[in-house]
């Protein structure tokens, strides 16, 4: 007997809540290129992902708590997947401010604690996005 799994990608609804409107809290930034490499499937900047902006370049990647060039502030979330090349720099579309998140919806970075996740939320408040629990 065959079966299959169907597997559904993620929507904007699963993050978002409220937002003012796309021309104000979205921005377009560039994600660096294999910055993504560790995630699964690789280079994927999924619905969801919680970014930081490396200071020095200006270009974002996900979130990276032990880091200490800029990446490790969240700076804000993927709001429409895109793909990052190994061996270029790519274009990826943020939520940066006055939005409702859905907890539920974040991609944390692996292994954070719940101390940081709070850390992270706070982070991301002091931006004008809060997170709601789903």
């Amino acid at each position: 007997m065959f079966s299959s799994t169907m597997v559904r990608p993620k929507l904007q609804t699963a993050v978002l809540k409220w937002f003012v409107d796309e021309e104000f809290s979205f921005e377009q930034e560039t994600a660096l290129a294999n910055s993504a490499a560790a995630l699964i499937p690789a280079g994927l900047f999924d619905i969801g992902l919680i970014v930081g902006r490396i200071t020095a370049s200006g270009k974002v990647v996900p979130l990276n708590l032990a880091a200490a060039d800029g990446s490790q502030n969240a700076m804000g979330v993927v709001v429409r997947q895109a793909t990052v090349p190994a061996a270029s720099d790519a274009p990826v579309v943020l939520v940066e401010r006055l939005a409702v998140l859905l907890s539920d919806g974040l991609i944390f970075p692996a292994g954070a604690t719940n101390p940081q996740k709070a850390a992270i939320r706070a982070q991301l408040a002091a931006i004008g996005l809060i997170v709601r629990d789903s």
